[in-house]
């Protein structure tokens, strides 16, 4: 049986490498960026093999869940656009990355 879609977020933003440079600028995709990610089906991972799953999208009640999750661990914790139109999960990663601490 497959993960439910809020259960298989928090694993992949947890083992992933996607989450762990914008967690450090206190950033958190919106939730259009997020499923575009959650869309595609993979992540890298440190050290290991590729992190792959079934693609997949929250609902606005799964990702409020996923985001008040994520905010109990990473105090601050904002979600910003960062000028990135659309759902462009490579652009807001992208952008999250340069942006300053």
């Amino acid at each position: 049986m497959a993960p439910l879609p809020f259960e298989e977020a928090k694993r992949i933003v947890t083992d992933g490498l996607s989450f762990r440079i914008p967690a450090e600028r206190g950033l958190f995709p919106p939730r259009d960026v997020a499923n575009a990610f959650f869309g595609c089906g993979y992540d890298d991972r440190p050290g290991e093999q590729i992190l792959e799953w079934a693609p997949f999208c929250l609902s606005e009640e799964e990702y409020a869940a996923l985001l008040a999750w994520w905010r109990s661990a990473h105090h601050g914790a904002r979600v910003e656009r960062l000028g990135v139109d659309g759902a462009d999960f490579s652009r807001w990663f992208s952008r999250a990355v340069r942006r300053e601490k």
